[in-house]
């Protein structure tokens, strides 16, 4: 019960994270990500690699770890196998967003 409740956490973390995202996008405000707002900078790498870390992408990663992990726990797995396909489902998604959003 306590693991679920964790996998509901993260996924209420990531999907608000998500929602707001796009919300902020609708109104106008912001039309860049959080990780672009800072001004150190180690040297000018634009366009080049995919994004990994951004407020986007870790939604996405914990949206669908979270949302992996409730339906695998409800489903029986057990929890070594269920966080390690949450994981890989996260991880998924992260990598996802990074590259359509790079």
């Amino acid at each position: 019960m306590i693991l679920r409740m964790f996998y509901i956490g993260c996924a209420a973390v990531g999907l608000f994270t998500l929602a707001l995202q796009v919300l902020l996008s609708v109104i106008g405000v912001g039309d860049h990500d959080v990780a672009d707002t800072h001004d150190v900078h180690a040297g000018d790498h634009h366009g080049g690699g995919v994004g990994l870390i951004s407020v986007r992408s870790l939604g996405a990663f914990f949206a669908f770890f979270g949302l992996t992990g409730w339906w695998l726990t409800a489903s029986g797995f057990g929890s070594a196998s269920g966080a390690a396909l949450s994981f890989l489902a996260g991880s998924a998604a992260m990598a996802g967003v990074g590259w359509l959003l790079s």
